[in-house]
């Protein structure tokens, strides 16, 4: 089995029962393992894997690398450290979606988003 699919995997095992798969693992599952990766090789490997996972599992418009950099860095805003948050920069070129590789204070998040709101 892949990295990647083993990380999901490990994730799912935690809650006994679980009839998931890494085929068909929620956000959570995705969020958990990627906040269990303790290490830049580690957080290459689960990247490059994953890669190979989306392209079996295409999203229209959008390239597996944009959908690996955008999906990693919305963990960022879960609670990430900023040493983890560096790491997965590091190692893959990680970004959050909107706020890039910072973290926002909550305050400024809350404009970001009164702002993206407007827009709409």
């Amino acid at each position: 089995m892949e990295y990647f699919k083993r990380c999901i995997q490990k994730q799912i095992n935690k809650r006994p029962g679980s009839p998931r798969t890494p085929e068909n693992h929620t956000v959570g599952d995705f969020i958990n393992a990627v906040f269990a990766v303790e290490n830049e090789d580690d957080a290459r490997r689960f990247h490059a894997s994953y890669l190979k996972y989306l392209e079996a599992h295409p999203c229209e418009g959008h390239t597996p690398e944009q959908v690996a950099s955008a999906n990693i860095g919305w963990c960022f805003g879960e609670g990430m450290s900023g040493a983890k948050i560096a790491m997965w920069g590091a190692a893959c070129g990680a970004v959050h979606p909107v706020f890039g590789a910072c973290v926002p204070s909550a305050e400024d998040a809350f404009k970001t988003g009164i702002q993206a709101a407007a827009l709409k």
